[in-house]
């Protein structure tokens, strides 16, 4: 069955003019590209089979209707003397190609915060750190929208808004939602966090994700829960955004209690 339809999107590959091939082959392969990218956490077996699934799939359409689309271009060549050229689908290419700089202008917003993610923890005053990297931003963006046209503008924007968008979430709903979920995870047994550098976390703002200690390009945001059957440690997950069970349990952790999550000595 799965052949039949991998042979399926080879022939349609075939069939659609060249000019659409290798931009439908590449919008085909965005799942993949952002499976490989990104840091998701793959947790469990269960995820990370699904995972696995999911990217393989992606690129196996990606590669039988891009070799359709191959021969569809060599084709052209050979009948026609070259790639036949847009006409009445110009607009609908135009529109594509402006899609795709978006996505490439949001995907470098996203490798800009990852970047600055590893120099902001060393920086402290995470309220000041966002304020001046939101701030900074956003200036970027009116400068980016008055000095440069056409595709560099889009690309541009693309980059500025989604770096913007990220450093707002940080500061806004990261700490709640990072709260939100170990309440949820530990019910009404004892619990503690714990950020990379040793320390139980004492103001909201010290969960923030652009600040929060890194280790190895993964936030070092530990929960450390007392099950009846023992203490159970969970490591956050900005990609995620949830915690994911440790195997190994290090030594001198917080000590779980009923109190506060945030605030404790």
């Amino acid at each position: 069955m799965l052949i039949l339809i991998l042979a399926g999107f080879g022939v349609l590959g075939a069939l659609v003019p060249a000019r659409w091939g290798w931009r439908l082959t590449l919008l085909m392969l965005l799942p993949a590209i952002g499976l490989m990218l990104l840091p998701v956490h793959i947790g469990t077996e269960a995820r990370a089979a699904t995972v696995l699934m999911a990217l393989m799939t992606s690129l196996q359409l990606a590669v039988f209707f891009g070799a359709g689309s191959g021969l569809r271009a060599l084709w052209e060549v050979w009948r026609k003397g070259g790639v036949v050229a847009a006409s009445t689908d110009a607009w609908a290419l135009r529109l594509l190609n402006g899609g795709f700089l978006a996505l490439f202008g949001a995907a470098l917003g996203v490798l800009a915060f990852g970047l600055l993610s590893m120099v902001a923890p060393q920086l402290g005053a995470p309220v000041l750190v966002h304020v001046l990297l939101g701030g900074a931003a956003l200036l970027l963006a009116a400068l980016v929208f008055v000095v440069l046209r056409g595709w560099k503008r889009v690309l541009g924007l693309a980059m500025v808004v989604s770096l913007t968008g990220l450093i707002a979430e940080s500061a806004l709903s990261s700490p709640e939602r990072v709260l939100a979920a170990a309440q949820r995870l530990a019910g009404d047994m004892p619990r503690c966090l714990l950020l990379g550098d040793g320390r139980v976390p004492q103001d909201r703002a010290e969960l923030m994700g652009l600040t929060v200690p890194k280790t190895g390009g993964l936030s070092a945001l530990l929960l450390v829960v007392e099950r009846p059957q023992g203490a159970q440690l969970y490591r956050w997950s900005f990609s995620g955004l949830a915690f994911f069970a440790m195997w190994r349990m290090p030594e001198g952790l917080c000590v779980p209690h009923l109190g506060p999550l945030i605030g404790a000595k």
